[in-house]
């Protein structure tokens, strides 16, 4: 009879602890799963980031910008930006173009605002008649041969004038620095080349080729977040002929852009 009693005692009291034991775990785990947020902390840090990079392209005379190289050289030249910004709304300076693309971080991309400009490359030769069919079609006495059809274009090509950009971003671990490999291009047509005039009976021909004036660069640069840098600089065209009395400097910034929780 007393080993019953105490046999009863016993497994109620296991049963007893093994419950207490599910509500304290129980307990714990719901404490645990209010207090982590997935948009706090480290979370946010894992959240995919964007990279938006920006071009822009600045005009100002070959003085004003030696004046500008005479000061102490930095790696942030937002300050730099900022006064020639100011010089462009007084009419000193000119803004030539800007341009900006966002990507995903160890992506190219490329953007463009151009005109496709197709052209003649190559073209059949012209086409003679004998002295005799001139007279006989004319009434010229001609001791040569007359051409009749000008030479005729039979293969062309395209080329995009206007401002093209090519951009690579790789943005390191804190997010605070951008590996940037970028390659702006700005093309112009500035006029026509004649190569050749034929005349006829008939009509009258002008074979052209096209003029462009291009600046290009492909280059890799090391920025912080939100940070302007001079790229180079470039000498601008008057006619199709460089003006070695202004200088367009171009600058890059390169963002980073963080998702919304």
């Amino acid at each position: 009879m007393k080993i019953s009693i105490m046999l009863a005692v016993v497994t109620a009291f296991i049963v007893g602890v093994s419950s207490f034991s599910q509500v304290v775990i129980g307990q714990e785990s719901d404490q645990k799963a209010a207090e982590v947020d997935p948009f706090e902390g480290d979370g946010l840090d894992e959240m995919p980031k964007m990279v938006e990079v920006y071009i822009e392209m600045i005009e100002v005379s070959a003085l004003e910008y030696a004046e500008m190289m005479s000061e102490p050289i930095v790696n942030d030249h937002t300050a730099m930006r900022g006064e020639l910004i100011k010089q462009v709304k007084e009419g000193k300076a000119k803004l030539v173009a800007n341009q900006s693309v966002v990507l995903r971080p160890g992506t190219k991309t490329a953007v463009a605002s151009v005109t496709e400009f197709i052209y003649e490359t190559e073209y059949e030769p012209a086409e003679y008649i004998a002295p005799e069919a001139v007279k006989a079609t004319t009434g010229k006495n001609v001791i040569e041969r007359y051409p009749v059809t000008p030479p005729t274009p039979t293969a062309f090509d395209v080329r995009n004038v206007g401002l093209t950009i090519e951009a690579e971003a790789i943005l390191s671990r804190d997010g605070k620095t951008i590996d940037l490999n970028v390659s702006p291009e700005l093309v112009k047509h500035v006029g026509n080349t004649v190569m050749g005039t034929w005349k006829t009976a008939f009509s009258e021909s002008v074979t052209k080729m096209p003029v462009f004036y291009t600046f290009s660069v492909e280059t890799a640069v090391s920025l912080k977040n939100g940070q302007f840098m001079k790229l180079c600089t470039h000498t601008p065209d008057i006619d199709g002929k460089p003006d070695h009395s202004r200088e367009v400097i171009v600058f890059v910034k390169a963002s980073v852009l963080q998702l919304a929780k």
